[in-house]
């Protein structure tokens, strides 16, 4: 068995000066690695510094690496929510800005965060839902002329459970728009049931509910699946977003895996794990997902 698609490879850019980057790039290369995550700070960076892309690229491809998939900028003034109204028309060229970026590095697929409700709680869900389908009525056809799928990623707080995300999948049928599949943030949503005082409590708490309603992880995921176009993969225990090693939580692989070889529209498998935050050498990171897909 092998990856049901191509594994890109989660690398901070923009942490190393540019000498000691092209030995990590090569160092991705000759530990099997063919793609990197055109990640969210990145491509930030990028679409305030377009004349550098070309720089990035060409990096890559001397180290015989290219950009795999790309995640969009998100916080709470990048967020489909954004509910700054004056910025939102600034946010909506910012965003196709980054479609375009992605587009052009030879991304087919960009992950998008519906935003933090919970940094909110005054403001109504159904305000927040109508925010974020307003920005994508306006995105979704610049996608779809690039040929791009955005993919609305699942978290732990109401904006972003799975109710959420089949509402907007109803909403927005077109083949623009998919789901990424987030394993350390479905975890969250189901083992951290455990702890109390853990991040899914909090933010459900915040606004206004006390039990957050706990969904095992590959149920979500079997519900999700048809429209599973990309995938995040990292591991945690459930009371935060650790972004660690496959087999350094408690994620149930044996279920996830299987699942996703199955997903029909998948296009690319991210591994998200942060080897900077976890000290965690290359070699590490990508035997772990080879043996992962054997």
């Amino acid at each position: 068995m092998s990856a049901p698609a191509p594994i890109s490879y989660l690398f901070d850019f923009l942490s190393y000066p540019e000498n000691l980057r092209k030995c990590r790039l090569n160092e991705f290369a000759a530990n099997g690695a063919k793609h990197l995550v055109l990640s969210s700070p990145l491509l930030k960076h990028l679409i305030a510094h377009p004349e550098q892309a070309k720089k990035f690229a060409g990096e890559l491809t001397e180290s015989g690496l290219s950009f795999g998939d790309a995640h969009a900028p998100y916080g709470m003034h990048w967020d489909l929510i954004c509910v700054f109204e004056e910025e939102r028309p600034a946010l909506f060229i910012r965003q196709k800005m980054a479609l375009i970026m992605a587009a052009e590095l030879g991304c087919k697929t960009v992950t998008m965060h519906t935003g933090a409700d919970n940094l909110f709680p005054e403001i109504p869900t159904e305000k927040h839902l109508s925010r974020a389908c307003d920005m994508l009525e306006k995105l979704l056809p610049e996608a779809e002329k690039l040929n791009i799928v955005i993919a609305v990623e699942n978290g732990w707080s109401k904006l972003t459970s799975l109710d959420t995300l089949l509402y907007l999948r109803k909403k927005f049928p077109t083949p623009s728009f998919g789901f990424c599949y987030d394993s350390g943030h479905a975890n969250i949503m189901d083992s951290g049931r455990l702890y109390t005082e853990g991040e899914a409590y909090l933010r459900w708490n915040a606004v206004g509910v006390a039990v957050p309603p706990w969904e095992d992880a590959a149920v979500r995921l079997e519900r999700m699946l048809p429209d599973v176009v990309n995938c995040h993969l990292h591991d945690n225990y459930g009371n935060k977003d650790q972004h660690d090693l496959p087999g350094k939580g408690n994620v149930k692989w044996d279920k996830i895996v299987p699942l996703l070889q199955k997903a029909p529209r998948l296009q690319a498998v991210q591994c998200e794990v942060n080897l900077e935050r976890n000290a965690l050498p290359v070699k590490a990171v990508t035997e772990t997902f080879d043996k992962l897909f054997q």
